[in-house]
């Protein structure tokens, strides 16, 4: 296999891994992309961005991904006072 063509496999595999992470980060953190468009110059686009934001992540709420996040985060938190 040439040089060129192991390249262009990694670069394959390295998108695939990068939607896929993508993808899981819009369907259990959707707070995030929330959080993220709020902090964006206000302007048309943005309101856009934030309109569109708030709209997917009540439909994880209401699906129930977006519910795992903090979930996993007060699991954590309560393991971590715990004493042995």
């Amino acid at each position: 296999m040439a040089a060129n063509d192991v390249s262009t496999l990694n670069a394959r595999k390295a998108t695939a891994a990068m939607l896929v992470a993508f993808a899981l980060f819009a369907v259990f953190y959707s707070e995030g992309a929330t959080r993220f468009a709020r902090d964006l110059p206000g302007n048309a686009l943005t309101d856009v961005l934030v309109n569109t934001a708030d709209t997917w992540h009540r439909l994880m709420e209401d699906l129930g991904p977006a519910r795992l996040a903090p979930a996993v985060r007060e699991a954590f938190e309560r393991s971590h006072s715990l004493s042995w």
